[in-house]
């Protein structure tokens, strides 16, 4: 089993240094290399969710999460990661995501 600490422990050390955009980038980037998941993260206007930064490859999003009332993901698959692992994910970029909501 994952541990919670161990997953935000690891993304804040990949964004650490990091402005706005780029944390968000960086944070696609290491979840497409650790768990295999593509992920698009998106500033919400209402019932649209338009694009900020993610997943180059990413096609259609099969998931759609709201992490704050201006932020949310899209993400590809993620039946090959335990339910307790992606709640764990999303749980973390929610406390990464607040902090950011200005931008």
């Amino acid at each position: 089993m994952v541990n919670v600490t161990s997953i935000y422990n690891k993304i804040q050390t990949h964004i650490q240094g990091k402005t706005g955009k780029e944390k968000l980038s960086t944070i696609s980037r290491w979840l497409q290399n650790e768990y295999n998941i593509e992920i698009i993260f998106c500033k919400i206007h209402g019932n649209r969710w338009a694009f900020i930064t993610g997943s180059d490859s990413f096609i259609s999003p099969v998931h759609k999460y709201q992490l704050h009332k201006k932020w949310g993901i899209m993400t590809g698959d993620t039946n090959h990661i335990s339910d307790y692992e992606w709640n764990t994910i999303i749980a973390t970029l929610k406390d990464i995501i607040i902090p950011l909501s200005d931008i």
